[in-house]
């Protein structure tokens, strides 16, 4: 079964913020986002989206809810014991409708982090998380932010500076 699939319902308009306890997979949404480095403010977190009949986000809406918070999130296929280490912290919903964050894999066990109890961090046997799993995890990374001291300018701004100075002192170059 696919985290759409566990997760669907009939679209609704949002009237107001839904509470973290009642949408596990968006209060991992938010742990990871804590890890990152990018607290959200979940009051507001979900204003201007579509609710489920449980007054959940659908699954569907994570990347653009992501994207609204300078994040990157992207649905990948595959047994949370499968997943690379770089690509942790992941939110892995459960068929059973819980929703941890992995943040480590080794030796057998899953470091995950139950945002329902708190962020409490617990270890899993593997092979527990991955028969929980819907099959899906949520992989959320920072959007990168290009900056004015960049080493490498990005497209259209290499001969900027070079430009835009000959244009401030064309008055020396044109008779």
């Amino acid at each position: 079964m696919s985290a759409a699939t566990a997760f669907a319902a009939t679209p609704r308009a949002a009237t107001g913020p839904v509470p973290l306890q009642a949408d596990p997979l968006l209060a991992g949404f938010v742990c990871v986002a804590q890890l990152l480095e990018r607290p959200l403010d979940a009051a507001a977190l979900t204003s201007g989206f579509a609710l489920d009949d449980q007054g959940r986000l659908p699954v569907a809406s994570y990347p653009d809810l992501a994207r609204r918070h300078r994040l990157a999130a992207s649905w990948a296929s595959g047994r949370p014991s499968q997943l690379p280490g770089y690509a942790l912290p992941v939110v892995v919903p459960c068929t059973d409708g819980r929703a941890y964050v992995l943040r480590a894999v080794g030796g057998g066990h899953a470091t995950v982090l139950d945002p329902r109890a708190g962020q409490q961090e617990l270890r899993l046997p593997l092979h527990e998380l991955d028969a929980a799993s819907t099959g899906e995890v949520l992989v959320v990374k920072p959007l990168a932010q290009p900056a004015d001291q960049t080493l490498v300018p990005f497209r259209g701004r290499a001969v900027g500076w070079m430009w835009a100075t000959l244009w401030r002192q064309r008055h020396f170059y044109v008779e």
